[in-house]
C-alpha cells in the first residue's frame, strides 16, 4: 500500500460516490466517471470527478470550481521543497483559476505531486506524433518532457510553487497537524492559509 493510499484509508472521508457513463475525450468510447466528495484534512471538502476509459486507457481527475460562497477572500502562494521521493506522494489540489496546463480548463486538478508531473508528461507525449510535422515545436516539447522526467528521477532537489489568486489551492502536509519545514504558504492580502 502506498503512503497516499494509507493516508486516504485512514484520514480522508469519501461520501456520495456515484459512477456515470461518460464519453472519452480521446477516443469517443464510453468510459466511467466516478464522482465523489472527500474531506481533505487541514483544507476543506471537495468534489472529485475521476474518469477512466477502459478502451484507450485515458485517465483524468478534475475538481469542479468551488461555489462563490466557498471562495477565499485572499490568494495564496505555496512552496514545497521536493527533497526525497516521499514528497511525490503528497496530495495536491490546484484551483482552476491559475492553472496553466491546460490554460482553458474550468476545473481544478486533484492528484499527488508526482502524479501531477506524470500527467503533464503524458499529456505532452499524447500529441507528439502529430507535432513531427513541425520539427522545432516537436523538439521544444521533447525537451520539456525530458526536463519533467528528470524531475521524477529526483537526481537533485527542486521546488514547486503555486500562486493562486483564489486561495483555493493546496499541497498536503505529510506531518499534519504538525508543521512541515519543507512546505510553506503565505496569504496574498494578509490571511493565513491553514496548511500547517
Amino acid at each position: 500500500m502506498t503512503q497516499t493510499e494509507e493516508i486516504e484509508q485512514n484520514t480522508f472521508t469519501f461520501s456520495n460516490e456515484e459512477n456515470l457513463a461518460t464519453e472519452c475525450n480521446q477516443c469517443g468510447i464510453l468510459g466511467t466517471s466516478n464522482v465523489f466528495n472527500t474531506e481533505i484534512p487541514g483544507f476543506k471538502s471537495i468534489t472529485v470527478i475521476a474518469f477512466e476509459c477502459e478502451f484507450c486507457g485515458y485517465k483524468r481527475n478534475k475538481v469542479p470550481p468551488a461555489p462563490e460562497s466557498d471562495m477565499r477572500s485572499n490568494g495564496c502562494k505555496i512552496n514545497l521543497k521536493i527533497l526525497d521521493k516521499s514528497d511525490f506522494e503528497r496530495d495536491e489540489f490546484i484551483d482552476a483559476a491559475d492553472l496553466e496546463i491546460p490554460p482553458t480548463t474550468k476545473f481544478g486538478v486533484y492528484n499527488t505531486v508526482g502524479g501531477f508531473i506524470q500527467r503533464a508528461i503524458e499529456d505532452l507525449e499524447f500529441n507528439q506524433p502529430q507535432r513531427q510535422k513541425e520539427p522545432e515545436f516537436h523538439s521544444a516539447i521533447s525537451m520539456v518532457i525530458q526536463k519533467l522526467s528528470k524531475l521524477l528521477e529526483l537526481n537533485e532537489p527542486f521546488e514547486i510553487q503555486i500562486e493562486d489568486p483564489t486561495g483555493n489551492s493546496f499541497i498536503e502536509n505529510l506531518k499534519y497537524p504538525s508543521e512541515d519545514a519543507n512546505l510553506t504558504a503565505e496569504s496574498v492580502g494578509g490571511l493565513e492559509i491553514p496548511i500547517n
